[in-house]
């Protein structure tokens, strides 16, 4: 029997040196791909384009929630601070796909947070120095 040309084709395919030498490439391109300044470019617009639609969420949540709480007392609660950021983290979430953008993967949850965190405290200081 002799040997055909597409069992020595599916051979190699089939082999795991064939496996790694294939994975290696798509990995380096990948790599390459990855620090191409159109790709970091990409990726620092898209970051910033979050960071807008975080401070456009805090500032909603101000005026929808935070103004009105602080009418009948100076100072926020536990539960209302806690209240505002979770509606400021679901407002950046929206103005995020509106934009086509996910803020939460982008960032995680927890930088999320903090950048809500920041954002409020320089609005809070910017509203002060008015």
């Amino acid at each position: 029997m002799g040997h055909r040309k597409g069992d020595s084709m599916k051979d190699l395919l089939s082999s795991t040196d064939a496996l790694i030498v294939v994975a290696t490439v798509i990995g380096a391109l990948w790599t390459f791909f990855r620090s191409t300044a159109w790709y970091q470019e990409r990726v620092q617009g898209r970051r910033a384009e979050c960071i807008l639609a975080i401070a456009a969420a805090v500032h909603a949540t101000y005026e929808e929630f935070v103004r009105y709480k602080k009418l009948d007392h100076d100072k926020l609660t536990n539960n209302e601070r806690a209240e505002a950021q979770r509606m400021a983290m679901n407002s950046a979430v929206e103005h995020g796909i509106a934009r086509g953008l996910d803020i939460v993967r982008e960032f995680g949850e927890d930088a999320v947070r903090f950048m809500i965190n920041q954002e409020a405290a320089d609005q809070k200081l910017s509203k002060g120095a008015e």
